[in-house]
Order: C-alpha cells, then sequence, then structure tokens
C-alpha cells in the first residue's frame, strides 16, 4: 500500500521576542534599538519532510568544545547557561511578544523590516530544529560574549536540522530576494542539502524569491563583509 505523506497548508504562525519591552506591540522601523532586539520563532510548515537529518555539532570546532564535549568538566554548566539565555530571550509574555500568522512573502519580508535597518542592510543568524526557524540579527546585543550565535538560538542543542546566515537583496523590479545559507561554525550543515532548505522556504512561502548558498560562495563572503564592515 502506497503511503501518502500528508503537508501543512495555511498561514506560517510566528512570535517575535523582544528585550526591549517598551512599545512592543507597535513595532517601527523608527526605533533602531527596538528592532536590534527582535528575535524570532517561525512555526515552519513540514520541516521534517524536507529537512529528515540532524546535523550534530561540529567537532572540529574548537571553540563550542567547551560547551559539548564530556572531556571538559565545566559543559554542563555552560550548557545549561546557555539554555537559560534562550528561555529568557524566548520567553513569552504580554509586554516582550508579537504573535500573528504570514500569508505571503510580502508579510514575511514585512515582518523582519525588509532585512534592514537605517536604510542599510542586516544579517541575521539562523538555524531550524524540529520547533521551527529561530533568528536574530547577528549583530544583536544579547550575542555579546556568547561563544556561538547559533548555539543561543537552538538553546546549546546538541544537534539541529540546519542552521547559518541569511539576508534580503533586492531582486526583479526592488523586488526583495531571500539569500540563505549554512554558514555555521557550530553545526556545519552539509551543502548538499541546500537544495532541500530552499525548498523548504518556497513550501512555507509560496512564491518567494529565495537563493541557497554554499558558506563558501565567494560572493556570498563579499557581500557578507561589506554588510557587517558597515555597521562597525
Amino acid at each position: 500500500m502506497r503511503r501518502v505523506l500528508m503537508q501543512e497548508l495555511g498561514p506560517v504562525r510566528y512570535s517575535v521576542h523582544s528585550s526591549v519591552t517598551v512599545g512592543l506591540m507597535t513595532m517601527s522601523t523608527s526605533n533602531d534599538a527596538r528592532i536590534e532586539a527582535l528575535a524570532y520563532h517561525i512555526q515552519l510548515h513540514n520541516v521534517s519532510h524536507f529537512l529528515p537529518t540532524d546535523h550534530e555539532w561540529n567537532k572540529n570546532y574548537p571553540t563550542i568544545q567547551r560547551i559539548f564535549s564530556p572531556d571538559y568538566p565545566e559543559s554542563p554548566v555552560l550548557r545549561q547557561a546557555i539554555m537559560t539565555q534562550h528561555a529568557v530571550i524566548y520567553t513569552h509574555g504580554p509586554k516582550n511578544t508579537k504573535y500573528g500568522a504570514v500569508s505571503s512573502p510580502g508579510e514575511f519580508f514585512q515582518l523582519i523590516h525588509d532585512g534592514r535597518r537605517q536604510e542599510k542592510p542586516v544579517l541575521f543568524t539562523y538555524v531550524i530544529t524540529r520547533n521551527g526557524w529561530y533568528f536574530s540579527e547577528t549583530g544583536a546585543a544579547f550575542f555579546k560574549d556568547m561563544l556561538s550565535k547559533h548555539m543561543l538560538h537552538s538553546g546549546a542543542a546538541f544537534s539541529v536540522l540546519y542552521a547559518g546566515e541569511f539576508r534580503v537583496d533586492n531582486y526583479l523590479f526592488g523586488e526583495p530576494k531571500l539569500v540563505i545559507d549554512n554558514d555555521s561554525g557550530t553545526y556545519a550543515p552539509p551543502k548538499e542539502d541546500l537544495p532541500q532548505l530552499k525548498a523548504l522556504i518556497e513550501n512555507n512561502f509560496p512564491g518567494i524569491a529565495v537563493d541557497a548558498l554554499d558558506r563558501e560562495d565567494e560572493e556570498l563572503q563579499r557581500t557578507r563583509k561589506e554588510i557587517l564592515d558597515s555597521w562597525m
């Protein structure tokens, strides 16, 4: 008997969390500090269908061995501290959380302010787990003194389904395009899964323009450096 895989359809629900609580429910691009402090959780549909494989932490990345490796006695304490910080950042409450649903690519780009602040592009750091898509601006203040940005978004998970960075580019006729990659030293997801990542985004936001690029792509790294340098 042929097995039929059922897929979720409809609007994609989200929550936006802020460490700056005043006026969150009337967010606007004029409040630069508030926008930078936002952390997003998007409950993507059909994640396990497109990204069925867990990718464990990168054992060749010395920076995070203190967190995950049993060879370090301080590992459980450090990992618990990161889990606590993740819970604080993504806490739910009437003064620091905004809820909604996205039904189109335009609504998604509007949610993340077209990937811009102060008329300049920003870079986002993300992880995808079975619970959804977690991300924030790469330069968010809550990353200060953090060994790994991806580890904070994952809650110090030993594995994720995917991780990297993304930005918003202008596409044809000024339309926004999502450029997403696998640039995560913490989890180092393989480039072979990039087509599935692209398909997942397209499945959740039908009609969206999206490129999924490998972290070794020279143009990707050049643009990444330009964005980060513009905020120094």
